[in-house]
């Protein structure tokens, strides 16, 4: 449900101009239909004003009647009207009957009234006061909405419901008793009431309607929801910013508060629906309700649980004391204005692997939090649904993992802060589309990063990106561009295509005006789908570098033919390889980085080849990037060998020797023990570190004649007594480390 909170409007019909039967001390009537009783109305053109007492009974043409009702709209926008005196006669109260009586101050309800209709006496700013009598049964929709000089009200035990927004916008309203008769709260019962300090929901209250607390902010302590509630509407007690605690009583079969969590939860569904301030997400609740902590401006952090795979439409709405959140991988799904409003808001942690869903084009879950200038994509994130960090206009620069494969439409639509890109993504496969482009409006994008490792650059993948700048490099380990993958980026003056770049789409580089260098390190011409591949580069003044003897094969390659100035580059062969360590001494079963450095770094062919003398002994697990990682996999010695995949067999070596991992110390059971002859006593030896190699013990004895050791295995030995005298243990490492204890 969309829903934008802005004044309320009422549509009414009629309040300019009303029939009359006639008129008596300036008071208009109408004869109602039994012929003996009227009601008050308004007249043709004139205004009431000042101070009116209206009679019970009223004489004309020599016949008496009994005044029984003040009609709908009969003191319709009296501005000047400051007093009325409304007899015991009258039992009905007209919808919008004092709607609009800015100056009325003063109103005494008789006790006849029994029906107060619909917007009675909305607007009435000036009313301070108002006691309903204990006849009342019905109060109608929005009868005191709007009254925003009154502070108390005293509803009787009479009334069994408050209708829809029957206080909403009595702002200066600070005591409300609601009495056990009352059952129902309407939608919107007391919305706006931000002088509000305290409220208790009798006992006898089954259902309170949506939005029925809504920006009682000045609401404070704990808010306690009876065990006969059973439904409770959604928007509730948003804006209930002071709230400290929510407890939920115990019995209730539909709603709880488990664990003291300071929040309302549905039961069946695991739903947190309301919180507070103070409010710990449990463990339990799978999903967090829309409007749950809407105006929540005290809840300064929240740990949203593993559990949680829905975040509803305006869950955190307006949150202003939060500074960050992060957002779990269970989550699938963010609603509407999630978040929208957290102006306190500077960091966001997003783990949500397979999230299919954040808000929508013109609701953007993070709508106005202007102040997020960290943004964390954790690594396992597969998804960046559509709209999902659309304008986030402090943020500066974003990495994409490797992990991503789908980023939607418009997901950083309008970053206008956004300066710098690192692509890591090495299998996306889609990425917005051509009317609503990943990085639309990303003016001020000027650096793109693209690592290594990536295979595909996806159609429309920086479309529109029109601030990059300089040169644009695409690494080895790209083999596809798609359609529109570059289009638009003007500023760009330099391409420079990786050797593994195999084929590009229609109009990738199009719209690159000042393009005046392209490389491409490919031997064998990539496949052009189009001649829009670099529509707009001027050809016949941009230079084409290619791979050393491999001219006239792109001269005569589709596409490629249109460059008229193709240079061969001049191959460039590794001079050196240096590694940061020529030996390495590892423990078995570790593993260990060691740096290469290839010069100059301008080697045409920066690839190498590892080997290793004695693949049991250890074995390179990765290499790449300037690192390679070694691996000690047995006992022995091994040399580790970097060379040169370019021809000129330049190497480096490395010396690798593997050692046991070595006792380090020991640990008796005892330190010393008495017996008689005859006696025995167990002892046993605890070896250090627990993974050592060899954990076999030694044991010895100086005095053999005083005891006797039964070894028993698993260092333990059985001590045997011979006679008397003393006599020294020893146990002793036999790993070669000398270890004794």
């Amino acid at each position: 449900m969309k829903r934008i909170l802005l004044a309320l409007l009422l549509a009414l019909t009629g309040a300019a101009a009303h029939a009359y039967d006639f008129v008596v001390g300036g008071i208009y009537y109408n004869i109602l239909s039994d012929g003996e009783s009227v009601e008050v109305t308004s007249g043709s053109s004139d205004k009431y004003s000042g101070a009116i007492t209206i009679p019970s009974s009223v004489t004309y043409s020599g016949k008496t009647y009994s005044v029984t009702s003040i009609g709908s709209d009969a003191f319709y926008g009296c501005s000047g009207l400051t007093s009325v005196t409304i007899p015991n006669s009258v039992t009905t109260i007209g919808s919008g009957a004092f709607w609009g009586c800015t100056g009325l101050t003063s109103v005494t309800i008789p006790n006849s009234v029994t029906s107060i209709r619909g917007w009675a006496f909305y607007g009435c700013s000036g009313l301070t006061s108002v006691t309903i009598p204990i006849s009342v049964t019905s109060i109608g929709s929005g009868a005191f909405s709007g009254c925003s000089g009154m502070t108390s009200v005293t509803i009787p035990n009479s009334v069994t419901s408050i209708g829809d927004r029957v206080f909403y916008g009595c702002s200066s309203l600070t005591a409300v008793t609601i009495p056990n008769s009352v059952t129902a709260i309407g939608y919107g019962a007391f919305d706006g009431c931000s002088g509000l300090t305290a409220v208790t929901i009798p006992n006898s209250v089954m259902e309170i309607g949506g939005r029925a607390f809504d920006g009682c902010s000045s609401l404070t302590g704990t808010l306690t929801i009876p065990s006969a509630v059973t439904s409770i509407g959604s928007d509730a007690f948003s804006g209930c910013s002071g709230l400290e605690s929510i407890v939920v009583e115990n019995g209730n079969s539909i709603y709880d508060s488990r664990g003291n969590c300071n929040a309302i939860i549905e039961t069946a569904t695991n739903t947190l629906i309301s919180g507070c301030m103070n409010t710990v997400i449990p463990n339990s609740v799978t999903s967090i309700g829309g409007y749950a902590f809407k105006g929540c401006s005290g809840l300064m952090s929240v740990i949203i649980p593993n559990s949680v795979t829905k975040i509803g439409e305006w869950a955190f709405f307006d949150c202003s004391g939060l500074t960050s959140v992060t957002i779990p991988n269970s989550v699938t799904s963010i609603g509407e204005y999630a978040f929208s409003g957290c102006s306190g808001l500077t960091s966001v942690v997003f783990n949500a692997e397979n999230c299919s869903t954040m808000g929508s084009l013109y609701f953007p879950v993070f709508e106005g939090c202007k102040s997020i200038s960290s943004l964390t994509i954790g690594e396992g994130v597969k998804t960046i649904p559509a709209f999902a960090f659309k304008h986030l206009r402090g943020l500066t620069s974003v990495t994409i993992p490797n992990s991503v494969t789908s980023i939607g439409p418009y997901a950083f639509s309008e970053c206008s802060g956004l300066t710098s890109v690192v692509f890591n993504a090495e299998n996306c496969s889609t990425m917005g589309s051509s009317s609503k482009p990943v990085f639309n409006g990303c003016t001020h994008l000027t650096s793109l990063t693209i690592g290594e490792g990536v295979k595909t650059i996806p159609n429309y993948a920086f479309y529109n990106c029109s601030g990059l700048t300089g040169a644009l490099t695409i690494p080895n380990s790209v083999t596809s561009i798609g359609v529109n993958a570059f289009n638009g980026a003007a500023q760009v003056t330099e391409i420079l295509l990786g050797e593994s770049v195999a084929n590009i789409g229609a109009s990738a580089f199009a719209g690159m005006v000042r393009v005046a260098k392209v490389t491409s390190l490919n031997p064998t011409p990539p496949e052009c789908a189009a001649p829009s591949v670099f529509q707009d580069i001027t050809k016949d003044k941009c230079k084409l570098y290619v791979p050393a003897g491999k001219k006239t094969t792109y001269a005569e390659t589709y596409v490629w033919w249109d460059f008229t100035n193709i240079i061969e580059l001049q191959s460039i062969d590794v001079e050196s390889i240096t590694l940061d360590a020529e030996s390495l001494t590892m423990p078995i079963g570790s593993s260990t980085t060691i740096t290469y450095t290839i010069a100059p770094d301008n080697a045409t062919t920066t690839a190498l080849e590892w080997s290793v003398s004695n693949p049991a002994v250890a074995s390179i697990v990765d290499h790449n990037d300037g690192t390679a990682t070694v691996k000690a996999l047995s006992i022995g010695e091994a040399t580790i060998t970097a060379k040169a995949t370019d021809g000129s067999n330049v190497t480096a070596t490395c010396a690798v020797k593997v050692e046991p991992i070595w006792v380090s110390s020991l640990t008796l059971s005892a330190e010393s023990v008495e017996l008689k002859i005859g006696e025995s006593t167990s002892l046993s030896c605890t070896v250090s570190p627990d993974n050592a190699t060899t954990k076999t013990i030694e044991w010895e004895v100086d005095n053999p004649d005083i005891v006797s050791l039964t070894d028993n295995g698993n260092g333990t030995i059985t001590v045997n007594t011979l006679a008397v005298g003393e006599a020294t243990i020893t146990a002793k490492a036999t790993d070669g480390s000398n270890v004794t204890a």
